[in-house]
């Protein structure tokens, strides 16, 4: 337990769900996941090409396991979270999306641009809470997850 006035703040506010993840690999903390389309809506899998349907970021890791698990995932609209990054050079305020990169073939977190110069935020896209110059795709950054879709200009 913190005693620091300001640690309220700091702590996740996270939207939680269950889903099952059939696979039998390790997830990460902070990973993202999508909609199973194979296994349906209760099921959740890593991402596997550009019209996956993001679901959320994993709550916490798991390790790999034979068949179905429950999981914990943060949803869209999740606070203060843990999230994994593509890359290094990532600056506390800017956007990152959930997007597919070619070189890996899977989907991560990568950057996108500032809030400020973004048109619009859509579901999987994060604001980053902290900057880390050196990131790499084993790094968690502090994250709140866009509940999207937002137009720059209206209320949220």
């Amino acid at each position: 337990m913190s005693l620091q006035p300001n640690a309220y703040k700091k702590a996740p506010r996270g939207i939680v769900a269950v889903f099952f993840y059939a696979g039998e690999d390790a997830i990460a903390e902070g990973e993202p996941l999508v909609r199973d389309a194979e296994n349906g809506s209760a099921y959740v899998a890593r991402p596997k090409d550009d019209d996956d349907e993001f679901v959320g970021v994993a709550a916490r890791s798991y390790p790999a396991d034979s068949g179905a698990r429950q999981i914990q995932v943060y949803l869209p609209g999740s606070k203060n979270i843990k999230i994994r990054v593509a890359h290094s050079g990532i600056s506390a305020g800017a956007v990152v999306a959930f997007g597919y990169t070619a070189s890996t073939g899977a989907k991560v977190f990568k950057a996108a641009g500032s809030p400020h110069a973004m048109s619009a935020l859509a579901i999987g896209d994060a604001i980053v809470r902290e900057a880390n110059a050196t990131a790499s795709s084993s790094d968690l950054l502090t994250a709140d997850l866009a509940m999207g879709p937002y137009t720059a200009g209206t209320s949220v």
